[in-house]
């Protein structure tokens, strides 16, 4: 048994290192949390979790963002172009 806690250890200590492992962990933090309440990860719960809160924090940046009124026009303005352009 102890064999087997110390290779758990190892595993986790490589898994530390994985650039993939991080990033998966901060991509489905929220669904990951709600396995704490008992809710699975894969439930539609869960992944209704994940896009809340990464819209929430997507949005949170963009209106955080000092220069919020410029970025808008200059996006209103390229939409506009954009659109102008898939009329032609």
């Amino acid at each position: 048994m102890f064999h087997m806690a110390v290779g758990i250890y190892k595993h986790r200590v490589r898994e530390s290192y994985n650039l993939i492992y991080w990033i998966n962990t901060i991509v489905f933090l929220p669904a990951k949390t709600l396995q704490y309440f008992g809710v699975s990860e894969g439930s539609w719960i869960g992944k209704a979790a994940n896009v809340v809160a990464w819209l929430a924090t997507v949005l949170g940046f963009i209106f955080s963002l000092p220069d919020f009124k410029t970025l808008q026009s200059d996006f209103s303005a390229w939409l506009a172009g954009l659109t102008g352009v898939l009329k032609q």
